[in-house]
């Protein structure tokens, strides 16, 4: 992608005065911003970027300049948009900054539906249930028709600064870019004098309507998450603008009986002139009060800058990861602790399972030496009182013994004494003996 921008280019536009030149209106999608749509892919690489002009409104037209609100983008889409969406802006001709947020998210939500149930929901079928109407300053959205179904839910929210967020790229750099309109519509079309409703929409909206309210719901996506059509990404780059041009007449099934389009080079309108003129306080607080809606009714939904988005979602994103890391990290310094915890349990339970069996072993020892000696002292106190019995029994024998011999000692002494007298008569009788 490049830029481009030139005096004589930034001449070439022309304020259709539609959008008062107020702050609001101002563009603020400056070349910082235009480089992250660059970086973002969102374009052919091709694309030729016109450079920021803060002169420049949404409603400046161009016959070699087109412009794009960022909205779409930030929703997840890039050009050439999807089959629904381009098929939709071919039959309104409206210019892209003239469609609201709330029609961006719900041709995106029906595009998606589309892809993942294979419906044929187009403009013939959305144009049964919705109808165009203006917003103030000719931004159109898609209105639901009283009594009609909902086919879409979540797209009434409210967005903020979408109107001051636009860029131009070249036509001739982009597919079909020659074909797209110059000038703002200033009147809503009318989708029933171009579609006829018949049986087959009915049957496609019934079909459509079967599937529950949340898978129809509009959810924010990322452009990964937005399937490519194949018409819409067809058209090849190299294409030369003679093809694209060609391409661009409408060979929709749905529409065919009932809208025909010119296929001409579009020129430059010179709208009519009006006077500007600063607005009175009284008079501003009274347009803005027409612009503040009830959600009920239709409100109305700014967009947000791409670049924010971009930044912010980085940033969220950033903050979201640091913040996974941080919960991360927290919980491995908690499960840290709690093995050091467990490990400290551990090696406590463990020593305390040492000390209890070595508490054990020794008081079974305890146990055992304790019996030894119980059994030791009972077998010594039965020695000893078999001794005890012994020495008892053997003092009474000899107790006994020696009363016998003291007996036999006193019987005995009488008898010597009795025998003493013939002793001594023998001795004389020896000595006698011997003399002799």
């Amino acid at each position: 992608m490049s830029h481009s921008s030139s005096p004589s280019e930034a001449s070439q536009f022309l304020d259709q005065n539609i959008l008062p030149c107020t702050g609001q209106n101002a563009c603020t999608f400056d070349d910082d911003h235009i480089k992250v749509m660059q970086l973002s892919q969102a374009f052919p690489e091709e694309t030729v970027f016109l450079r920021y002009d803060p002169a420049l409104k949404a409603d400046h037209s161009s016959s070699k300049w087109v412009c794009f609100p960022e909205y779409p983008f930030s929703l997840g889409l890039s050009f050439p948009f999807p089959t629904l969406i381009s098929e939709f802006f071919r039959i309104t001709r409206l210019c892209y900054p003239q469609l609201m947020p709330m029609s961006w998210r719900l041709l995106i939500t029906l595009h998606k539906l589309n892809h993942k149930y294979g419906f044929k929901i187009g403009v013939a079928k959305i144009s049964s249930s919705y109808q165009l109407r203006t917003h103030g300053y000719s931004r159109f959205l898609l209105q639901r028709r009283t009594n009609s179904p909902l086919l879409v839910h979540g797209i009434t929210m409210n967005e903020d600064e979408w109107r001051d967020k636009f860029f131009f790229v070249k036509r001739s750099s982009i597919p079909r870019g020659i074909s797209l309109p110059v000038s703002w519509l200033l009147k809503a079309p009318k989708f029933e004098s171009l579609i006829a409703e018949n049986q087959d929409t009915q049957q496609k909206i019934q079909s459509l309507l079967r599937i529950g309210e949340r898978e129809r719901k509009f959810t924010p996506s990322s452009r990964e998450d937005i399937p490519i059509s194949s018409a819409s990404h067809n058209a090849s780059s190299q294409q030369s603008q003679a093809q694209m041009t060609s391409e661009s007449a409408f060979d929709l099934e749905d529409l065919t009986d009932f809208l025909t389009i010119k296929k001409e080079k579009i020129s430059p309108v010179a709208p009519k002139a009006r006077i500007m003129h600063t607005r009175s306080t009284k008079t501003s607080k009274k347009r803005k009060g027409t612009d503040v809606i009830n959600v009920d009714d239709i409100p109305d939904f700014p967009a947000v800058d791409l670049l924010h988005k971009v930044i912010s979602k980085i940033s969220s994103e950033k903050e979201a990861y640091e913040k996974q890391i941080e919960d991360l990290d927290d919980q491995r310094k908690i499960a840290v602790a709690k093995a050091g915890h467990y490990e400290k349990e551990a090696l406590k339970f463990k020593k305390q399972v040492k000390d209890n069996d070595a508490a054990h072993k020794l008081k079974v020892k305890e146990i055992i030496e304790g019996t030894k000696k119980s059994a030791a002292a009972a077998i010594l106190k039965a020695k000893i009182q078999m001794l005890t019995g012994d020495i008892a029994d053997t003092f009474d024998a000899a107790v006994k013994t020696a009363s016998v011999v003291e007996t036999s000692k006193v019987a005995g002494g009488e008898d010597i004494g009795a025998n003493k007298g013939d002793g001594g008569a023998v001795m004389g009788d020896k000595d006698r003996v011997d003399k002799v």
